[in-house]
């Protein structure tokens, strides 16, 4: 038989790790107020609609003030409703709060390339720097001749074919940042850059809606299953 004390060390160890267990997902202390939760993980997420998330978001502000908390599983999330408050904190106060999560699913696709997704570090500073660089008002003065060839070229698909003029004007917006960052003008939409870019956007942002992909930053255990776990369709 098992000593009294072995016993009683293993009873005491369930009950903290059944404690533990039920703390995650709650909101911890000195958080904003939010939306109430559920513990083992749960948190928020039974009351997060996939669709048109924003309009929750917004009905629970006028519950909870414009700045409240919510519990993604065991991830805290802030939620600021004000832009006077957005201002002062994400931009007066950018040296501390210009970090954001590393979005996984957007590692594995791109590699996290995306200025407004990249987490803050040197290769956020890097794009920071050429965006400035690229869109100051000295330099975007010198992008005036590939604007004006690109709007003679607009200008001449609409009055040739007015009635794509969506994809003329989309062809239009895409070789301007193309001919900027990379010299390299589209002449044309279908079967071009531009359209493989459209292609890729919206594979990325179909990829990255609630409920599109598996919760693997709400339970980052869930990068090491194997590939059997989760079959692609």
């Amino acid at each position: 038989m098992f000593p009294l004390t072995i016993i009683a060390f293993f009873l005491l160890l369930v009950v903290w790790a059944l404690n533990r267990l039920r703390k995650v997902g709650s909101r911890k202390s000195g958080f904003p107020p939010g939306p109430p939760t559920l513990p083992l993980s749960i948190g928020n997420i039974h009351l997060i609609e996939t669709k048109q998330t924003h309009l929750k978001l917004t009905e629970w502000a006028k519950t909870y003030g414009d700045i409240y908390s919510i519990m993604i599983g065991p991830t805290p999330g802030i939620v600021i409703s004000s832009p006077k408050l957005a201002r002062e904190y994400i931009d007066l106060r950018g040296s501390t709060t210009s970090d954001r999560p590393e979005v996984y699913v957007d590692r594995l696709i791109s590699g996290s390339l995306e200025l407004p997704l990249s987490p803050y570090g040197p290769t956020w500073r890097v794009m920071r720097r050429a965006a400035h660089d690229m869109l100051s008002p000295r330099a975007c003065l010198d992008h005036l001749p590939i604007q004006r060839a690109e709007s003679a070229q607009l200008i001449f698909d609409l009055l040739r074919n007015p009635k794509d003029f969506y994809t003329h004007i989309n062809r239009y917006s895409g070789s301007v940042i193309t001919a900027v960052i990379y010299g390299i003008h589209s002449p044309t939409y279908k079967g071009g850059l531009i359209q493989k870019f459209d292609c890729f956007t919206e594979k990325l942002e179909s990829a990255l809606k609630p409920g599109n992909s598996p919760p693997v930053d709400i339970f980052p255990f869930l990068k090491y299953l194997p590939e059997i776990l989760g079959p692609t369709p």
